[in-house]
């Protein structure tokens, strides 16, 4: 950014600039940019070598700056933009796997390698836990990490209460802890949420717990042909 701000300063307004002159014959034109003279030659002394083709079907037209040959087409060609002949498409070579009876491709290195590894059991990395004679094992470092924190306690992180009330609970997640916190510790008191079946007086702040109580007591299945837990959820009475 300050190398765009000092070549603005140089060549717009003159700071710390080195002053460049045409020099054909008595032109005086003159400018900070060294660039601005290599057009200002081109286009009104045409001494640049014409370099710069028409591009356009089989035009021989040579120009010796990028304005002259815009105008050339302008006049010629009716504006058709040129044909970029000098930039060729670059195709990105597929990879293939390998396998017998296998067809997968990957344009990149890395996608191939995860490939191998899990589909073919290729280089594939294992990471063990080994704590207390532990045999679980995965190929990834975050499910090895999120492992060892729930079954092992080791770098867990605990999320307490901290309530005015006194209160000791603890858990191992936010969203655990924001629960606790607004059926027991809220302002507004949570209403009971009621079995109701057959009579039963079951109740619980939670309606997970209540589903659960209905799938394992009553044997509660939801509507045939309404699978959605939020439509099963309509069956709870509050």
């Amino acid at each position: 950014m300050n190398g765009n701000i000092n070549q603005h300063k140089r060549f717009v307004h003159g700071i710390d600039a080195t002053t460049y002159f045409c020099g054909v014959s008595v032109c005086t034109y003159k400018s900070f940019n060294p660039a601005a003279i290599t057009s200002h030659k081109a286009y009104n002394h045409n001494d640049a070598p014409a370099t710069i083709p028409c591009g356009v079907d089989d035009c021989t037209f040579m120009g010796n700056a990028k304005i002259i040959v815009s105008q050339h087409r302008s006049n010629c060609h009716n504006n058709t933009p040129r044909i970029r002949t000098t930039r060729t498409t670059r195709t990105q070579k597929l990879q293939s796997c390998g396998q017998p009876g296998c067809v997968y491709e990957a344009k990149y290195t890395s996608s191939m390698k995860y490939h191998l590894a899990n589909t073919h059991n290729i280089n594939k990395e294992t990471r063990n836990c080994g704590i207390g004679g532990c045999i679980y094992e995965t190929t990834s470092t975050a499910n090895l990490k999120t492992h060892k924190q729930n079954i092992h306690d080791i770098d867990r992180v605990w999320y307490y209460c901290d309530d005015s009330s006194g209160c000791d609970y603890k858990c191992k997640s936010k969203s655990s802890l924001k629960s606790h916190k607004n059926i027991h510790h809220s302002l507004v008191p949570t209403p009971y949420i009621f079995c109701g079946e057959g009579g039963c007086e079951y109740k619980s702040k939670q309606k997970a717990h209540v589903k659960r109580h209905k799938a394992n007591i009553h044997k509660s299945k939801p509507p045939e042909g309404r699978t959605d837990s939020a439509i099963y959820e309509e069956s709870l009475v509050l």
